[in-house]
C-alpha cells in the first residue's frame, strides 16, 4: 500500500516510538522508497505531566535515527487534528522515480473464476487504481 501512497502517515507511541516490528517495516518502507510522509503521536496528553518533558526528549531521540529532524505532531485535540489536515493538505509532495518508469496497480476488488475444466485453472479478475505509467 505505501508503494501507490502519495502521503504516509505515522502515529506513534507517545512512549516507545515504534516496536521492533515497526523497526523492520520502516527498513522495508525505506528499501522500497519513502512518499511524503508525516509523523504524528496520539495519547501525549494521557501522560503525567511530569513525564511530558521525558517523554518528548526519549521520542526525538528515536525518531531522529529514523527520520531526520522532522516535526512530530499532536493529535490529542480536534485542534490539533485540524492543524494536521493541514499540513497533509498543504505539503510538497516527495518524487519517487520507479512511479516514472513502472505501472503498478492498487487493487480493490480481486475475484478468481475458475474455468469449466478444473478449479485451479481459471479468469483473475482484479479492479482497482492503476498508478505511474499507463497499462
Amino acid at each position: 500500500m505505501a508503494k501507490v501512497a502519495d502521503t504516509i502517515l505515522f502515529l506513534l507511541d507517545p512512549l516507545e516510538g515504534w516496536d521492533s516490528t515497526g523497526d523492520y517495516c520502516l527498513s522495508c518502507l525505506f528499501a522500497q522508497g519513502l512518499p511524503t510522509y508525516t509523523l504524528a503521536v496520539q495519547g501525549f496528553s494521557d501522560l503525567p505531566p511530569k513525564k511530558h518533558i521525558d517523554a518528548r526528549k526519549k521520542l526525538s531521540k528515536i525518531v531522529l535515527k529514523r527520520f531526520s529532524e522532522d516535526k512530530i505532531l499532536l493529535l490529542d485535540t480536534p485542534r490539533e487534528a485540524v492543524m494536521l489536515l493541514r499540513q497533509l493538505a498543504n505539503q510538497k509532495q516527495r518524487h519517487l522515480a520507479f512511479r516514472d518508469r513502472r505501472a503498478y496497480l492498487f487493487a480493490h476488488v480481486a475475484d478468481f473464476v475458475p474455468s469449466e475444466e478444473s478449479n485451479l485453472v481459471g479468469t483473475l479478475k482484479i479492479s482497482g487504481y492503476v498508478r505511474g505509467r499507463t497499462l
